[in-house]
């Protein structure tokens, strides 16, 4: 699959996930350059429940090399695209296979939420399987009445934020607890945590 299949693909499956996702207005993609790099960019509109504050949503796709059949990005890639005043109700969303040490960093300098995606990550909607059972986020007073009822949030099921392929998919972040509900009716809870909680 080339890079111009591939791109057609991706941009279906991101689209499917930012309606998952809850993101309205959705737009692109268009053509953008970062540095010399031409790529294609979306965008939508997000009101995050966590903070009920509204959200613009950046998702670029990075092209890939077509001799090594991967893209990256680096700390100018980066610096390059986030350049702006800062903003903390920006939310970037890179898809790219490999991304540079330097750039996490400068990324997490960065007042905004930001993610990055595979290729593999957007190769298809991951909630659209019959069997896939349905993820909610618990607002805060749905989480009391549960935890009134099963415990403490500690005690639930674990599930790593960025890790676990549905948790990456949907965007549950950690602190999130997620109510997880089988086609057959049951129901369970899983609290997101950060990888270094399961060392």
């Amino acid at each position: 699959m080339d890079f111009s299949d591939r791109i057609v693909h991706s941009l279906r499956t991101i689209h499917s996930m930012f309606v998952s996702r809850g993101y309205v207005h959705i737009t692109g993609p268009v053509k953008t350059k970062i540095n010399k790099l031409h790529v294609l960019e979306l965008q939508a509109e997000y009101v995050n429940p966590r903070s009920e504050a509204r959200e613009i949503i950046k998702c670029v796709l990075v092209p890939f090399h077509a001799l090594k059949l991967s893209s990256s990005v680096g700390k100018s890639d980066v610096c390059s695209y986030c350049d702006g005043p800062p903003d903390a109700l920006l939310h970037y969303i890179f898809i790219t296979d490999s991304i540079s040490f330097q750039a996490v960093v400068y990324l997490n300098s960065l007042l905004s939420y930001w993610e990055v995606m595979s290729y593999d990550d957007t190769a298809c909607a991951k909630n659209a399987h019959y069997h896939v059972p349905t993820y909610t986020v618990l607002t805060e007073m749905e989480l009391q009445q549960v935890e009134r009822r099963f415990g403490d949030r500690k005690k639930f099921n674990k599930m790593v934020a960025r890790v676990d392929a549905m948790a990456r998919f949907l965007d549950f972040r950690v602190g999130d607890v997620v109510r997880v509900k089988k086609a057959n009716g049951v129901e369970n809870y899983r609290l997101l945590i950060a990888e270094e909680e399961i060392m």
